[in-house]
């Protein structure tokens, strides 16, 4: 039976490293652990989903008429219903749709997901949004209507939505949304690769990529315990 995930789950990210945000050392309780690969989960499936949803997400330009005035998408635009193309064991609660508002700033842009009836007709702005709704920008209540499947792929396919699930028509400042899952080593390296080929921000130091190489031995994991997910 479809599991709806609400407040009581609760998840550890341990497989998504943060090198963009300057990390000096790993968390010390990383490395006191040997991580073992989860029997339920495999790596490379994981690390390909991300890739997909990345593809998917930064191939989109921004359309005019929301980066100018924010608001709805009209047809045409983005549909994030899509992604659900790609994590095939998660989906909307029956009754409901994924659909956003633009947010839109001279300091940069980005979208509000938010779930609603299929009845319901869609916010026409983010005043409109926030008015009728009370939500605060971070809380993300449309994850609460996101069902799984009750697999351990099902619950990383909602954290890997939980993460990534924003992070299209990003304008300007909003593009520092860009925290990734990794889920191989061939990831972490993927990323080392990339912070080498930019010409932008602080660049890892060695020290750094070294912390970083040594833990390679990291793999994606679901344990369920009572009354609630952990993900490591």
């Amino acid at each position: 039976m479809p599991t709806t995930i609400r407040s009581l789950l609760t998840f550890v990210i341990l497989m998504t490293i943060l090198l963009l945000a300057g990390c000096n050392v790993l968390p010390a309780e990383f490395a006191q652990q040997t991580p073992q690969p989860d029997p339920a989960l495999d790596p490379e499936i994981c690390q390909n989903i991300v890739n997909q949803m990345m593809e998917l997400t930064r191939s989109q330009e921004v359309p005019k008429h929301l980066l100018n005035y924010g608001g709805a998408p009209q047809e045409g635009d983005f549909d994030p219903n899509s992604y659900f193309e790609i994590l095939k064991h998660i989906s909307m609660e029956p009754g409901y749709t994924l659909d956003y508002v633009y947010f839109s700033t001279l300091m940069g842009a980005e979208p509000i997901l938010y779930a609603r009836k299929t009845d319901q007709k869609p916010f026409q702005s983010t005043n409109e949004f926030y008015e009728a709704t009370g939500e605060d920008r971070n809380e993300n209540r449309y994850l609460e209507h996101v069902r799984t499947d009750g697999t351990p792929q099902g619950f990383l396919e909602y954290v890997i939505l939980a993460i990534h699930g924003e992070q299209f028509y990003l304008y300007w400042h909003a593009n520092y949304n860009d925290l990734q899952v990794v889920c191989t080593p061939a990831g972490v390296n993927e990323i080392i690769k990339k912070l080498e080929e930019y010409d932008f921000g602080v660049p890892l130091t060695d020290s750094q990529k070294r912390d970083v190489l040594a833990f390679l031995m990291f793999f994606p994991g679901v344990r369920l315990k009572v009354r609630r997910w952990r993900f490591r």
